[in-house]
């Protein structure tokens, strides 16, 4: 008797019924109700690793931004490399490994020659060195068609007191320097080289220490009456007479030649009103300065957020997958709901190998793709760290979802919608389509749609690979 109430038992488990889902089929409403309990629970776990995920947010972005950061180290070093090459003609090895290696590139500043030897005056004295320059003054930042007009004024100097102060300045001048005022002066088209004479001679005057005494420029002291805005909108006459106050209290060489510029700029008003500080570029070797942007006020906190967001679905992803295969689970018969612990394990491996391809393969050939634009068109590269973050949110989750494939072709394979043979047979297609929903899942650029697609066709293979290995139990449907 014992015998035969358990044999039947056993024959019943290796060979089941033919209408299977007698006693486990589910109804629809049934169906429904167990999909919203899972899916509360995924929330539920979901929003409990984003908790967990704001309290981690800043090693996440330190983390998450690391691929951009090296795009635009090797998007900037490129740029330097070219630059350097097309302005040497050539560049050294050693000094392009430099270059990399030490994430430096050079860049032109503008700096008062004034200011510099000023700053590096302390140094020099520590080695016993010293620098002897004198500061070219205002006169050589005058333009070309400024120095013509003084020029011909020098020749014929206006009448009344400023025709005097012309001709004092003048005298001045060395006999080549009045020799190049004169051609400048006459000439059409005058030779740069005259041109650089008159300012010269300018210079010479500013640098004429006891200048400033002569008697054409007694008035200028006296009377204030004549306004002109020398550097950043400063009056002379005020300028002038803070000078002549201080020179007055403690004269020096550079308080005469103070006083000197500001009169030769009286002299010749119109023609220095347009006047800059003078400035020589310079290059200097500074770190790249590859951090993200935040343009908006509000983009610290979205951030944060996102990030929060990224390292949840990370942290809770477990138990997401679980609580997806559970609700698969409850539609299977008893003796296939074991090879649930065995889809589990896997379609969590295939998530995160989808989310390590895209972090640390497509990253950086799509962000150099797309930077080459920059450079081809001359645009300044600043990204946003708020977009960064989104694209990092979608990409590597659309890879992940996408590795899927395999479990999904398997799964199909199991319920007899599809045949090993329909798989092969319909390869083609199956490419095709991968390249469909590869462009739909990544960004409108070729690069990412080309690494997805890839290993997607490998895996549709091995998809049938492992349909092979483990076989449906029921015939695939006609």
């Amino acid at each position: 008797m014992a015998n035969q109430t358990v044999t039947p038992r056993l024959t019943a488990a290796r060979r089941p019924n033919d209408d299977l889902f007698e006693t486990t089929r589910m109804s629809f409403g049934e169906h429904l109700e167990e999909l919203r309990r899972v899916l509360v629970r995924a929330v539920i776990g979901l929003g409990i690793g984003t908790a967990i995920g704001l309290f981690v947010a800043t090693q996440v972005v330190a983390f998450l931004t690391r691929p951009l950061e090296r795009a635009m180290r090797k998007y900037e070093q490129n740029l330097a490399v070219q630059r350097l090459a097309a302005e040497r003609g050539w560049l050294s090895p050693d000094l392009k490994k430099w270059l990399e290696g030490d994430a430096r590139a050079p860049r032109t500043v503008m700096v008062d020659p004034e200011q510099l030897m000023a700053a590096l005056a302390p140094y020099l004295e520590q080695t016993g060195e010293v620098a002897e320059w004198q500061p070219p003054r205002f006169a050589q930042q005058l333009t070309a068609e400024s120095l013509v007009r003084i020029a011909k004024q020098l020749v014929e100097p206006p009448h009344g007191e400023n025709g005097a102060r012309v001709q004092a300045i003048g005298q001045v001048f060395t006999a080549d320097e009045r020799a190049a005022v004169e051609r400048v002066a006459q000439a059409a088209a005058p030779v740069p080289a005259d041109v650089r004479q008159v300012a010269s001679g300018l210079n010479a005057v500013c640098n004429r220490v006891e200048f400033f005494e002569q008697e054409p420029f007694a008035p200028m002291f006296r009377d204030a009456h004549w306004l002109f805005h020398f550097m950043f909108g400063v009056s002379v006459d005020r300028q002038l007479r803070e000078l002549l106050d201080k020179h007055r209290a403690e004269p020096t060489d550079d308080t005469r030649r103070g006083l000197n510029e500001l009169l030769v700029a009286g002299t010749f008003a119109t023609e220095f009103s347009a006047l800059r500080k003078p400035l020589v570029p310079l290059e200097i070797w500074s770190e790249l300065d590859v951090r993200p942007q935040s343009l908006a006020a509000t983009d610290g906190f979205m951030i944060w957020m996102k990030a929060g967001l990224i390292a949840g679905i990370f942290i809770s992803s477990p138990w997401v997958f679980y609580q997806l295969w559970s609700f698969v689970a409850a539609g299977l018969y008893p003796h296939e709901k074991r090879y649930v612990h065995i889809y589990l394990p896997v379609s969590l491996g295939l998530f995160f190998s989808g989310i390590a391809v895209a972090f640390f393969f497509v990253f950086d050939p799509v962000l150099g793709f797309l930077f080459s634009f920059n450079a081809k068109m001359g645009i300044a590269l600043q990204p946003r760290i708020n977009e960064w973050l989104s694209f990092v949110l979608f990409l590597p989750l659309g890879f992940g979802v996408a590795f899927q494939l395999p479990l999904v072709m398997l799964f199909l394979y199991r319920l007899g919608i599809f045949s090993i043979q329909q798989y092969l047979s319909k390869w083609r297609i199956a490419v095709m389509v991968i390249f469909v929903i590869s462009m739909l899942l990544t960004p409108a650029e070729p690069i990412s749609m080309i690494l997805l697609a890839a290993p997607l066709t490998v895996l549709y293979f091995l998809g049938v690979g492992l349909c092979h290995w483990l076989p449906s139990h029921r015939p695939a449907a006609v």
